[in-house]
């Protein structure tokens, strides 16, 4: 599985510290934010000085990881450890992010968000988009839904 943030740049144009981290140690965690890590998730937001924690900064506990060195958030419901596949500025002629993909070395699932067929259950994970600006969505919402595949979708996925 390839997975990767996209962080944006400085407001200089430098660049943010997950960029220098990834390609200093080639290896990051990804860990998806529950609506009660809103506030921390916010914090981290800040372009605190290179070498400035911003797990201490925003009072968020870092747990160890298995295959990787940077450590994942303790109380996130899913996170992910992963290599460095490809970091690239985006878009090629102005840059104003970078793009990077990762492999999946381990994936870590608190038990709490698993429904009884021991799927994650999206509404026990009640997550935090960024969907621009200031406005963000959730995944606890009345909005969501369940759509079934089309018919013959399982036939075409072999």
């Amino acid at each position: 599985m390839l997975t990767g943030p996209s962080p944006l740049h400085r407001g200089d144009g430098g660049l943010k510290d997950t960029v220098l981290n990834i390609q200093a140690t080639g290896e990051f965690t990804i860990s998806l934010v529950p609506f009660a890590l809103v506030d921390a998730m916010n914090e981290c937001s800040v372009s605190y000085p290179h070498g400035v924690s911003e797990f201490a900064q925003a009072g968020v506990t870092p747990a160890a990881s298995m295959k990787v060195k940077p450590p994942r958030v303790a109380a996130s419901p899913v996170s992910l450890e992963c290599v460095a596949v490809q970091c690239q500025p985006y878009p090629a002629d102005k840059p104003s992010c970078h793009l990077i993909l990762g492999r999946v070395l381990a994936m870590h699932v608190d038990e709490a968000v698993l429904g009884e067929d021991g799927r994650v259950d999206p509404a026990r994970l009640d997550l935090v988009s960024r969907m621009g600006g200031d406005w963000y969505g959730r995944t606890q919402a009345e909005a969501n839904f369940t759509l079934g595949r089309p018919k013959g979708w399982d036939q075409a996925q072999r």
